[in-house]
């Protein structure tokens, strides 16, 4: 999909495709894998925004939806799509508010307030009609899936995954838990100036996983993260949170994943919210940097398939 295209298969009764929100190149290694059953949904969000939703799979079966991290976008997921998750599950990727295709509000409190990330999420389940979903956040949307769980019932949901995820900012517990990449590299990210912040981008790229990203997909993810303006990843970090009393009412199946080379996130973090969450299943990925589910996709999607069917059963 090139840059500014409407969504290639706008799902009947939603906006137009020429009212889209602009678009983040999405392409795909193995595209006929999945793209002819891939529709896009345009959703309002808890403030009124839209938000661009990707839906892989069969509508009828149970849902995965898969949320994130900053200044990321959907196309994050790639290696799940095509992936052997599809023949089971439902896979859900929203852009998130200020994020890809979906709309990037310029007020501070659009990315401060819990409730408008939580009725997001809200609204994806509720407008997509999806019966008791796995959420899975990925680094930054951990904030967002703590947000959900103050602000909505927590029963909404079948499960919940952790992946290299942050449930604390703006506290000097979170300044511990965060690794060289996030505090080193910030300045560059958050700059107004295209070559400072480009380079910020690559920079980040560089040390995002503990293997060399393939030129395609780097320069695909150089694109993504561009797209998210400065303004919108300045206001993410005005948050201050702490979410611990939040996780230890988890009563949700739960699956943390965490890789011990993340250089954003310490693994001290994961075992952290394990301590939390007694019951939660604990994945730590050898030789692994921030984004699991992309340097070790056939374990991670091996593993997330065996724990969302033990979800399953205990639902039932």
């Amino acid at each position: 999909m090139a840059h500014g295209a409407p969504p290639a298969n706008t799902s009947q009764g939603e906006a137009p495709p020429d009212s889209a929100a602009p678009a983040c190149v999405i392409r795909s290694d193995e595209p006929s894998k999945f793209a002819r059953a891939m529709k896009t949904h345009v959703i309002t969000g808890s403030d009124g925004i839209r938000l661009i939703v990707d839906d892989h799979g069969n509508a009828d079966a149970p849902s995965l939806i898969f949320t994130h991290g900053f200044a990321q976008c959907a196309h994050s997921w790639k290696r799940q799509y095509g992936s052997v998750l599809k023949e089971r599950f439902r896979l859900i990727t929203p852009d998130l508010r200020g994020h890809g295709r979906s709309d990037k509000p310029r007020t501070t409190e659009s990315y401060t307030e819990g409730w408008r990330w939580a009725g997001d999420i809200a609204a994806v389940i509720e407008h997509l009609e999806l019966k008791r979903p796995i959420l899975l956040a990925w680094s930054y949307s951990g904030l967002a899936a703590c947000d959900f769980l103050r602000f909505e019932d927590q029963s909404k949901l079948g499960g919940l995954g952790l992946i290299s995820a942050r449930s604390k900012i703006g506290t000097e517990a979170a300044g511990v838990m965060a690794g060289s990449l996030f505090h080193d590299l910030l300045p560059g990210f958050l700059a107004d100036e295209a070559a400072t912040r480009i380079a910020g981008i690559e920079a980040f790229l560089q040390s995002l996983t503990h293997a060399e990203i393939p030129a395609g997909d780097y320069y695909e993810m150089v694109g993504y993260n561009a797209v998210v303006p400065p303004y919108v990843c300045r206001a993410m970090l005005e948050r201050t949170l702490d979410n611990d009393d939040v996780l230890s009412q988890v009563m949700l199946p739960t699956w943390i994943i965490h890789g011990d080379r993340d250089q954003s996130l310490v693994v001290a973090l994961a075992k952290y919210h394990a301590e939390l969450i007694p019951h939660a299943e604990l994945s730590i990925y050898p030789g692994v940097g921030h984004a699991p589910f992309y340097e070790e996709p056939d374990r991670f999607n091996r593993e997330l398939g065996s724990f969302a069917e033990r979800c399953l059963a205990l639902a039932a």
